[in-house]
């Protein structure tokens, strides 16, 4: 939802057919999973779903794809010889299972019933195979055979050993294990015959960075001391069942394809159904619908689960808190990428359902507030972020969410603004299908949608592979702007039109690269930055108003110097103040856009990224081990104050996403948020996360800015929509069916438009298509209502 992280290939889906013959069946663990890992990108990693469908398990049903005749059965031995197909879903073990030594029990992962096995050797009972991945792996040669045919699902229960109890491989395998490993039990839902197929928890739990899957025993019904049946779903508010034995059956009795009924009697009720994002389902029936992601809450842990359109189950998700050091560093894109870990930074928050003043729904994913008049606002939905691939503008009525009207906007991406006069939008297609993939620039009446006029971008190539230089949209009072960037060869040009009419104004030509300042209309004057100097242009005529000059030369590629200073944030709402933070020379520097005087100046360092606050502060953070900030491994964060040209106080760490209200600066320290006194940097509350969860290797948290409303701070974290106590950094609720997804390239769009509030009003834009207006008072006092603890005391 950049999606953070970086955009890299999708693994492709392969199905499997399945037997006809094969009677309601056990659930099968995973469906044959993608060799490679999963993308890193948020909307690209979500669309790495699971590879093969695998038919339903629960209760009831069997796992076998259909009842060989007795005559035909083998031995295991001679099924592995001869065709080595799993007649039931298999675990495949990291390690070669030695007798009594429980570490040895961990599993990778669940093959599914049918797969055929890639076998490169047998070791006693064990056959040794190649994942889809090439690992090395360890299948008991009994899940092959015609016996495991006779295994069924049933009802789940809790099952009490006796003292001399064994755990086998298999019924009647020669390994075995004690059952005083399971001293406080273990839970079952699969017979063979008089045994019980149990699930074990592995021991570590965690190895290398993987979460060790637990191990499918089996163990003989006259070793069974007692059992206990289950009569409320597993995660049902009342279920009594304990987590880890939910989280154990979980991995063998919901696989892929489970249907919604079936999940729905082995789970409970869910705790919420929300439209899915596109990037986590699928839709097979090509119904051009969402599927639904449910939600699961049993205390501090959280559960969701995936079905796409036709109601079969896609994935799921365990979402836990970080208890201790080695699931820190858990990367859940591991086999089997459709069932996933996700270990919290902070605790997981109870959520509410808060009721929406109004919202609308997009058949893309990610939803952005991108301007707003007092009638309309201008929202851009995404397919994956805002990579580009697959983009609409659309207008919504303030009042009550109506859609007003659309821009398809093709594959070569898109800008926008509004119009000078707040009724026009000027909309900017780089590869627009109307105009035979050419760029064109509309201006389009902001009530109903209405094209006053339009033309191609001329002098512009469509943004393509080969075009890394696409024409830009930008404006200046009543004059848009059209740039290009000098190509091998040729050379740049600037252009301004008349926003009422489209006729052009002026055209310059550039030779040497150069940057465009301007924002929006608000301006006064085009400003234009090359080399040493920063000039403003007359947007009528063009002829020059006034220039400044610095001793370097200033990078005019936004793309080179992006790492430098990190930009404000640019609230939709407000129409600015007439300066602008630019960088000038090796300087950070406040500029007066009317009148070219430097306002604020900040000199910064190689080691350094400068933040810009309210007012005139700058927060900077500093790589304390390295000359190159990216080089560094320790930090420090300072807030310099730019009237005053001092430091102001310093702390260790990096402060990020910060926002100064009511003397404070909030922010996030290390990731968490926190709170500091803006005279003297005093931490004033942290909100309290483990110790553990504090040595994430990865060290980046995912997150969009603070919006305050009254005592409550909203916070789009990770994939979700948290609430803080802003007196005491106590978190309180996460806001459902709310989704926000990162990927390199979204930050601003995430950082400006996710979360916005206008007077007493919040705009949320979701990865799962929802764009949402909610009243700010009203969702305050339902979460102070709703929260047990109203006057917590601050987090330290």
């Amino acid at each position: 939802m950049k999606r953070s992280s970086t955009e890299t290939s999708v693994p492709t889906t392969r199905n499997k057919a399945y037997r006809t013959t094969r009677k309601p069946g056990f659930a099968s663990g995973l469906s044959r999973s993608q060799a490679g890992p999963r993308s890193a990108v948020l909307f690209g990693a979500a669309l790495c779903l699971p590879l093969m469908l695998l038919p339903a398990a629960l209760p009831g049903t069997a796992a076998a794809a259909g009842t060989a005749p007795a005559a035909q059965q083998a031995s295991p031995a001679s099924a592995a010889r001869q065709a080595a197909e799993l007649r039931l879903a298999a675990p495949y073990f990291k390690a070669l299972p030695q007798s009594g030594d429980r570490a040895s029990l961990g599993v990778n992962y669940y093959e599914a019933a049918g797969s055929s096995l890639n076998v490169t050797g047998r070791s006693g009972e064990m056959l040794e195979v190649l994942t889809p991945g090439g690992e090395k792996a360890y299948v008991p040669s009994w899940y092959t055979g015609s016996a495991a045919y006779e295994a069924s699902a049933a009802k789940p229960l809790i099952l009490q050993l006796k003292p001399e109890a064994s755990l086998h491989l298999y019924p009647g395998s020669e390994a075995n294990w004690p059952g005083d490993y399971a001293a406080s039990g273990l839970i079952s839902a699969v017979r063979s015959g008089d045994w019980y197929g149990v699930v074990l928890p592995a021991s570590p739990a965690y190895a290398g960075g993987s979460v060790i899957r637990p191990s499918l025993l089996w163990v003989q019904s006259s070793q069974v001391a007692s059992t206990q049946q289950i009569v409320t779903g597993l995660l049902a508010a009342d279920s009594t069942v304990p987590l880890e034995m939910v989280r154990s059956l979980a991995e063998t009795s919901l696989a892929v394809g489970t249907s919604e009924e079936d999940a729905e009697a082995l789970l409970g009720t869910p705790y919420s159904r929300t439209p899915l994002p596109h990037y986590s389902t699928s839709d097979p029936a090509g119904t051009g619908k969402r599927g639904e992601l449910w939600r699961y809450e049993r205390g501090v842990a959280q559960f969701t689960v995936s079905f796409d359109t036709r109601g079969k189950l896609a994935g799921w998700n365990w979402i836990l808190p970080t208890a201790e050091a080695a699931q820190a560093q858990v990367n859940p894109n591991q086999p089997p990428y459709a069932f996933t870990y996700d270990f919290r930074l902070l605790t997981p928050m109870p959520s509410i359902s808060p009721q929406a003043l109004w919202q609308a729904q997009s058949d893309l994913d990610a939803q952005y507030l991108s301007a707003a008049s007092d009638d309309t606002l201008l929202v851009r939905g995404s397919a994956d972020g805002g990579a580009g691939l697959g983009e609409e503008l659309y207008a919504l009525d303030r009042s009550d969410g109506t859609r007003l009207w659309q821009v398809e906007t093709g594959s070569g991406g898109f800008d926008s603004l509004l119009g000078q006069d707040g009724r026009s939008a000027l909309v900017l297609t780089r590869a627009d299908p109307r105009n035979g993939g050419k760029p064109l620039l509309r201006s389009l009446r902001l009530s109903d949608g209405k094209v006053l006029w339009s033309r191609e971008a001329e002098g512009s190539a469509p943004q393509t592979a080969e075009s890394s230089r696409p024409v830009r949209l930008s404006a200046a009072d009543t004059s848009v702007l059209l740039s290009t960037q000098p190509s091998e060869g040729g050379k740049g040009t600037l252009t301004a039109l008349s926003q009422r009419s489209g006729s052009v104004r002026w055209t310059k030509e550039f030779v040497d690269p150069y940057k465009v300042l301007n924002e929006g209309s608000n301006d006064p004057y085009v400003l234009v930055q090359q080399n040493r100097w920063i000039q403003a242009l007359e947007p009528r005529t063009g002829k020059a108003v006034w220039s400044i000059k610095t001793d370097e030369d200033t990078l005019p590629d936004s793309a080179l110097e992006s790492g430098t200073p990190v930009a404000p944030r640019i609230d939709p709402f407000e129409r600015g103040d007439g300066t602008r933070w630019v960088t000038f020379g090796r300087d950070r520097v406040r500029l007066d856009t009317s009148g070219g005087k430097i306002l604020a100046r900040y000199a910064i360092s190689p080691n350094e990224r400068a933040e810009v606050l309210q007012g005139s502060y700058l927060l900077v953070r500093r790589s304390i081990d390295s000359q190159n900030y990216d080089g560094g491994s320790l930090f420090e964060t300072s807030l310099y104050d730019t009237k005053q040209q001092r430091e102001v106080w310093k702390i260790p760490g990096k402060l990020e996403r910060a926002m100064l209200s009511d003397d404070l600066v909030y922010g996030l320290l290390g990731g968490v948020p926190t709170a500091l006194s803006l005279s003297d940097g005093q931490p004033v509350w942290k909100t309290a996360t483990s110790e553990f969860a504090l040595a994430n290797p990865h060290g980046r948290v995912d997150a969009g800015s603070f919006v305050r409303a009254g005592r409550i701070l909203l916070l789009p974290y990770g994939p979700d929509l948290l609430t803080f106590d802003a007196e005491t950094g106590a978190p309180l609720r996460r806001i459902d069916g709310v989704a926000f997804a990162y990927v390199e390239n979204d930050s601003p769009l995430l950082r400006n438009g996710a979360l916005n509030r206008d007077g007493e009003t919040l705009y949320v834009g979701s990865a799962n298509g929802r764009f949402a207006a909610f009243d700010a008072d009203a969702l305050t006092e339902q979460i102070q209502f709703e929260n047990p603890n109203e006057n917590p005391e601050p987090n330290e």
